[in-house]
């Protein structure tokens, strides 16, 4: 996906999941590669593969944090929580239907 790292909280949200939509649009596309590997090892807690998964969706907020604070918003990381939520919601959505 593109890179949009200025503007308002706004803009860089909307052109986010405008992104997201667009790249689940390619021929097969599916979803997050660490998100579907962490739900196929559901049930192995201490695999170190949900290490990996987990450090790398850390700083994915970390990075949402990073350009929401540059932004203006009050409280990045809480906001770089929400906004990682909602984007993984939807790409495990987007699959679904």
């Amino acid at each position: 996906m593109g890179q949009v790292l200025h503007g308002s909280a706004d803009e860089i949200i909307t052109a986010r999941f405008s992104e997201l939509a667009k790249w689940s649009m390619t021929p097969g596309w599916t979803g997050a590669g660490f998100t579907r590997l962490v739900m196929e090892l559901a049930d192995l807690p201490g695999h170190p593969a949900r290490a990996i998964a987990h450090r790398h969706k850390a700083e994915v907020e970390a990075w949402w944090a990073g350009l929401l604070r540059k932004a203006g918003v009050a409280s990045p990381r809480e906001w770089a929580r929400e906004v990682a939520l909602l984007m993984e919601g939807a790409m495990a959505l987007i699959l679904i239907h």
